[in-house]
């Protein structure tokens, strides 16, 4: 909780908090949040704080600073905020993710895919490498609407099945579940859960599948077509019969086989 307290009825700062991560958070001021400023394509991040009321905010992305205007008399809390954390990375450019809409478009996408509201999506960053961006999905307010446990399920779901397309190719997708799932079951706090992993599918209860071809997953392209993968009929490869097998970007990985 912060407070300005000064004999300066005019007085106001700008706070700068450096996380040492991008958890989600909020703003709130009298029990109301506040969300930050809108985000600006043309500045790849949230509009900066210019001091027009208690409480104005941006996260800056990368960085992870959260900043926020606090003027003389007013109390700025600083909460957890529950989301389904979820990090993309895509064969793409930040100069063709602009030019096909940027974040509009993208929220445009997840939104149509999952049936949720835009405002329920939250643009944390994005940044090259190839092109990387983190967003939160947040609870939607109306009495009706899904749980955030249900929006993680189904966000799951259309990776796998393709459903959801974000534009550009898939190379890595992580998600942080929501608190509240965690905190149901009495466990640990979420930690992150491999959806894709180098352009394959890693999502626990879902078969490894080749989403998007790589350099380093090929030999995955040849199994997961071959008849009797992923079931008790054996596929012979090299020499051996395979009857399971993983592939990430290492290579093969929990490779079950009986030598011919």
């Amino acid at each position: 909780m912060f407070t300005l307290k000064t004999l300066d009825a005019t007085a106001a700062i700008t706070v700068r908090i450096a996380y040492p991560g991008a958890e989600s958070r909020q703003i709130q001021v009298g029990g109301k949040t506040i969300e930050y400023n809108a985000w600006d394509d043309a500045l790849k991040g949230y509009g900066p704080v210019t001091g027009k009321y208690c409480g104005e905010s941006r996260f800056i992305g990368v960085q992870n600073v959260l900043e926020f205007y606090l003027p003389a008399g007013c109390t700025v809390t600083v909460l957890p905020r529950d989301a389904v954390q979820t990090n993309v990375r895509m064969e793409w450019t930040l100069d063709a993710f602009f030019a096909k809409g940027g974040t509009t478009a993208f929220v445009d996408r997840v939104c149509a895919a999952l049936g949720i509201h835009a405002s329920t999506v939250k643009i944390v960053s994005l940044y090259e490498g190839s092109l990387i961006v983190n967003y939160n999905l947040v609870a939607d307010t109306a009495p009706d609407a899904p749980s955030l446990e249900s929006i993680q399920a189904a966000q799951t779901e259309q990776f796998a099945t393709g459903g959801l397309d974000l534009g550009a190719p898939l190379l890595e997708v992580a998600v942080i579940p929501p608190a509240t799932a965690v905190a149901a079951t009495g466990g640990e706090a979420p930690k992150a859960v491999s959806i894709v992993s180098d352009g394959v599918l890693t999502a626990p209860g879902y078969q490894p599948v080749v989403l998007t071809q790589t350099t380093t997953n090929k030999c995955a392209l040849t199994l997961s077509v071959a008849p009797g993968f992923g079931d008790p009929a054996p596929l012979e490869y090299d020499g051996y019969f395979i009857t399971t097998a993983y592939v990430t970007r290492n290579g093969f990985a929990d490779l079950f086989a009986n030598a011919n």
